[in-house]
């Protein structure tokens, strides 16, 4: 059975289509959801996401998690701007694995609150709740410039400086 054809024949299923609003999307979310709920309630767990990869907390913040996203939006912009590369690069896996979770979990949360409810209430509830904020886009393009903005202007020497230190230690002739 297809993954769209399933959809539509589950009430969970017709629920999460609701409260994800994005037929592109659904299908990821449909698979996410039958992993981590596979031996009954949901649980903390990886699934992989692209979009939590390259985002981190902004696709968070896109599907209107706002308080988790805006709490380690701070952490993920300062290790991004001051740490090493390697914990920018540990904290963009871990979103990648674990973002899809949080959405899921608003979505099972809300789904409990709304069990005593008929189906067609349900639906309307998960679709005025759930969805995305296309504004998280906005935000991205932002923190995206206000880095480079903020590399060039600020640690642009010291950047070039250690580039150059590392290029004569390797034995390029500068």
């Amino acid at each position: 059975m297809s993954d769209k054809s399933y959809i539509e024949k589950t009430s969970g299923e017709r629920l999460l289509k609701a409260f994800i609003h994005d037929d592109e999307s659904i299908v990821f979310y449909i698979r996410a959801w039958r992993r981590l709920t596979a031996n009954g309630p949901l649980k903390f767990g990886w699934y992989w996401s692209w979009w939590g990869l390259f985002a981190g907390p902004f696709f968070l913040i896109y599907r209107r998690k706002y308080a988790l996203g805006g709490a380690l939006l701070v952490p993920f912009y300062l290790a991004f701007l001051f740490a090493p590369a390697v914990v920018s690069i540990v904290f963009a896996v871990l979103f990648g694995g674990f973002s899809a979770y949080p959405i899921l979990q608003g979505f099972d949360r809300m789904k409990k609150q709304l069990k005593d409810e008929n189906e067609e209430e349900q639906i309307a509830a998960m679709t005025k709740l759930g969805g995305s904020n296309r504004l998280a886009y906005a935000l991205y393009i932002a923190f995206a410039i206000g880095s480079i903005v903020y590399v060039y202007i600020f640690r642009y020497e010291e950047l070039m400086r250690r580039a150059l230190d590392i290029a004569r230690q390797a034995g390029v002739q500068i």
